[in-house]
């Protein structure tokens, strides 16, 4: 308990004189508030890139799909033995 009064003396000096602990309180509730502010937002933008990722996975599939349909298509194209893809 002691070092928490330490860490705060220097905070309770930057405040000027008049209803200290209204004002830290005060000051408290809006760091509180930014803070939460900042939470919904971050989960907000997880929340989209959790949806990018997934888009950009099915992308993906499909492009591995095409790619592989159009080498079928077109048969080996490739130096050396025929049979070397199976």
């Amino acid at each position: 308990m002691d070092n928490d009064e330490n860490q705060l003396q220097p905070v309770l000096e930057t405040i000027p004189a008049g209803n200290r602990w209204a004002d830290l309180a005060e000051m408290t509730r809006s760091s509180e508030q930014l803070m939460e502010s900042v939470t919904c937002r971050l989960d907000a933008l997880n929340t989209a890139l959790d949806r990018l990722e997934e888009r950009t996975d099915r992308v993906l599939v499909e492009l591995r799909q095409l790619v592989g349909t159009d080498h079928q298509r077109r048969g080996h194209e490739g130096c050396g033995d025929p049979g070397a893809d199976e």
